[in-house]
């Protein structure tokens, strides 16, 4: 909802709002879970950082000229991420869930286009749902594909094509974390219009 009103959280350095589908897929399994807050925490932390790591990684040039949404499918990952910590996932029922999500990140630029602003909110509430059940599937042995970033048809691939950065992923993982560089919008307002309203409160 914070998405659809547009009074979400937003990264510094790249196209993305990973609260978006990381803080209600973390939500949802963490009352399934009762998890405590600092499990619900980590979790969150988790899914911002995977977001994030997800759409360094991809060719964002590429991506703008296939019509394509870094959000839709960064955040995928990001909430199946969140969702498999807090359901206790081993590193073999992750990897599934990260695959999983993968064959489920989608989400296109003419959202933009959309003039009631429902179409962009539903996106990322898509790709909560879609993380999540992701992780639900994986929990019960459902197989995802073990090399979702690595392997000849890689996500990265699939939707940004050459000139991506997979050493992304791994960039001082453990020592930097996405959610640092994160900030809740203070106007109400699309990122294309930032520069402007930064313009208006200067003068």
């Amino acid at each position: 909802m914070a998405h659809a009103d547009e009074v979400d959280d937003i990264h510094c350095d790249i196209p993305l709002h990973p609260g978006c589908a990381a803080v209600p897929a973390a939500l949802a399994v963490g009352e399934r879970q009762k998890a405590s807050g600092k499990a619900l925490i980590n979790a969150v932390v988790l899914g911002y950082d995977i977001a994030g790591r997800v759409s360094s990684a991809l060719n964002q040039s590429e991506l703008q000229k296939r019509k394509r949404g870094s959000m839709g499918i960064s955040t995928c990952f990001g909430s199946a991420a969140a969702s498999s910590n807090l359901l206790g996932l081993s590193k073999e029922q992750v990897s599934s869930a990260l695959g999983l999500a993968g064959e489920q990140a989608c989400g296109t630029t003419a959202i933009f286009n959309e003039p009631t602003h429902m179409a962009k909110a539903f996106s990322e509430g898509v790709e909560a749902r879609n993380g999540v059940t992701a992780a639900l599937l994986a929990q019960v042995g459902f197989q995802g594909v073990p090399d979702i970033f690595e392997g000849s048809s890689n996500v990265l691939d699939a939707f940004s094509g050459e000139g991506n950065s997979p050493g992304q992923l791994i960039k001082d993982l453990g020592k930097y974390y996405y959610i640092i560089d994160g900030f809740i919008k203070n106007i109400r307002e699309a990122d294309l219009l930032k520069r402007l309203w930064k313009v208006c409160l200067k003068l």
